[in-house]
């Protein structure tokens, strides 16, 4: 990826643009639909970022809205993104920007908002992204259901209402990795253990983020490697991201069909997106071109890419006959089993019916039989992240002597991470270091270095952190409880803790969390604020042998901290108090 400095003035614009605050930008592509430039800035608080922002062009979708009377655009900057989509909820332009803010999961591109926007004619020649001539002529008989890629769609028109600006609704989201065509076009060797632990995880990824787009009822529609992202980092690592929801939906009724859109209606859907893309034929269950399909579709697109990702070596450069022998053909034996997941071959075949009524009805129905429990090493950042996605319940991961740089996740519940005992395994991140979305997980003996924000976060219960070093970082360990997004951080158990210059040491929205062996210590002398435990909105939390050295009492340091909370502090001796929360015990010496 090739970043170029960015200072070019959005004059026009009257909602804040991302990239009119990036100091690098680099294109990422062009389709029939828009572009994507990828960007960097620098935040006040997380220090460098980076994101992707899809630019879509406004004006010559305006100009379909005759022919396409449910193609809606807003007719000038000053409406909202409320207002608009509001008025136009159906409409496919808004489709993908809806179903996007749905979204927050690890298995898929996260969205952080959008907006409308006039840009530049230098902007749009500076990356190089398609626009029009000024003596073309644009008429809605132009565009052309059928073509591949539109003629109009994708290009930035800066000759219409406002010379030398193109109108553009803008999407950011999050920067991710190389796509899964990019890995199944590398070569790589099938009989390498590593390989085949990285399929099950590829896998196990794509099941995920089906899933929870299924519960929420989207369905995507144009499910393909190209649209499955790896992380944001160098090489193929894990966790993989389903994006690209141009094509989706959101579906109702008990059997959660689509009906009556024929063919030809699907592919002017199809065509008219924010993507640009039909769904890919290749991938396209064969009721879609019927008209009258369900959630089934996107299992027929997975069970396809499932066979591509664990038989790579053999379907590379025979992907459409194979698929063609194996759908239409009903040639059962080129479908293997993999070396380690034991029943995908059965899972491959009824995942691929093409009679609907004899496919898998639904992704809860997708259960993968591996060996369990496993022992895994992981040596460095790719391995690390990869382990947490592959790994089953009950795994444990043993962390090699070394620097571990990313955000990482444990999903899964009963997991062990346990890093070098004399503290050689070191994670640092430019956001949290590991987040604990499961239950009753185990980690020790790791140390956190330079956590932008978090060191450890903790949304599960029942978890137990032990042996932990901590510096240099924003926050320690915060158990987080939000109820409706089902995170509950409560009655986990946290020991033997050392944090040196970490601004807020342990933070407990969670309730019924034990704390024991706590040390906290201040050695920078700047004008920070410090906060040594804070116990915010929960019951029942206790604190036992807490030790705050070098607190600041010019600096309004506090030891403790309390608002709205129940807690009970035992042995603890940290300096300054704030309390303001029902039943708050203090008990011994201070």
């Amino acid at each position: 990826m090739e970043w170029k400095p960015h200072n070019v003035k959005l004059t026009y614009s009257k909602t804040t643009l991302p990239i009119s605050k990036a100091k690098h930008v680099s294109k990422l592509g062009s389709g029939s639909f828009g572009s994507v430039l990828g960007i960097k800035k620098l935040h006040h608080v997380l220090g460098e970022t980076t994101a992707a922002v899809k630019l879509i062009p406004v004006s010559n979708m305006e100009r379909l809205h005759a022919k396409s009377p449910w193609l809606r655009v807003p007719r000038d900057d000053t409406q909202t993104s409320t207002s608009s989509s509001s008025s136009s909820s159906s409409s496919l332009v808004f489709r993908e920007i809806e179903n996007c803010l749905k979204i927050s999961h690890p298995n898929s591109v996260f969205t952080y908002k959008f907006g409308f926007t006039s840009l530049p004619k230098e902007l749009i020649e500076l990356y190089n992204l398609p626009s029009t001539d000024r003596d073309q002529s644009y008429h809605a008989d132009d565009y052309d259901s059928c073509a591949s890629e539109t003629r109009l769609l994708g290009k930035f028109d800066y000759f219409g209402r406002k010379p030398g600006f193109a109108d553009a609704l803008w999407i950011q989201m999050e920067l991710c990795g190389p796509t899964l065509r990019d890995w199944l076009e590398d070569n790589f060797d099938a009989t390498d253990f590593r390989v085949a632990l990285l399929q099950l995880g590829i896998v196990r990824g794509i099941i995920e983020g089906v899933k929870f787009l299924h519960h929420l009822n989207i369905i995507h529609r144009d499910i393909k490697p190209e649209n499955i992202f790896f992380s944001n980092h160098p090489g193929y690592v894990l966790p993989v991201k389903i994006g690209d929801l141009g094509l989706s939906r959101r579906v109702v009724g008990e059997e959660n069909f689509v009906w009556g859109e024929s063919a030809d209606s699907f592919l002017v859907d199809g065509n008219v997106q924010l993507t640009g893309n039909v769904g890919t034929p290749s991938y396209m269950a064969p009721e879609v071109g019927r008209g009258n399909y369900s959630l089934q579709a996107d299992l027929f697109a997975f069970g396809l890419i499932m066979w591509e990702v664990l038989e790579f070596d053999k379907i590379r450069g025979n992907r459409t006959s194979m698929f063609y022998d194996l759908v239409y053909g009903g040639i059962e034996d080129i479908v293997n089993n993999h070396s380690i997941v034991k029943n995908s071959r059965e899972l491959i075949i009824n995942l691929t019916k093409r009679d609907p009524n004899l496919r898998m009805r639904s992704i809860l129905d997708v259960k993968l039989d591996v060996p369990t429990p496993t022992t895994f090493f992981a040596r460095d950042t790719a391995e690390f992240a990869n382990c947490l996605e592959f790994c089953s319940d009950g795994d444990t991961i043993n962390l090699g002597v070394g620097t571990f740089v990313g955000e990482f996740c444990i999903n899964r519940n009963n997991i062990t991470v346990q890093g070098d005992a004399k503290f050689g395994s070191v994670i640092t991140s430019s956001f949290w270091g590991l987040l604990i979305q499961g239950d009753r997980n185990i980690v020790k003996d790791i140390k956190f270095d330079n956590c932008d924000i978090e060191c450890i976060r903790i949304h599960g219960s029942y978890n137990n952190v032990s042996n932990i070093v901590m510096a240099d970082s924003l926050y320690g360990i915060v158990t987080y409880s939000v109820p409706k997004l089902g995170f509950r951080g409560s009655y986990n158990q946290i020991s033997n803790v050392s944090c040196t210059d970490v601004n807020f040491g342990i933070a407990m929205m969670g309730s019924h969390n034990r704390v024991k062996d706590i040390t906290i210590t201040r050695v920078r002398k700047d004008t920070a604020h410090f906060g040594g435990i804070t116990v915010t909105w929960s019951v029942g939390n206790q604190v036992e042998n807490y030790t705050g050295v070098g607190f600041l009492s010019a600096r309004r340091d506090l030891g403790i901290k309390v608002r709205n909370g129940c807690a009970t502090f035992r042995n603890c001796q940290c300096g300054r108090v704030d309390s303001r929360g029902d039943n708050v015990a203090l008990e011994n010496e201070w």
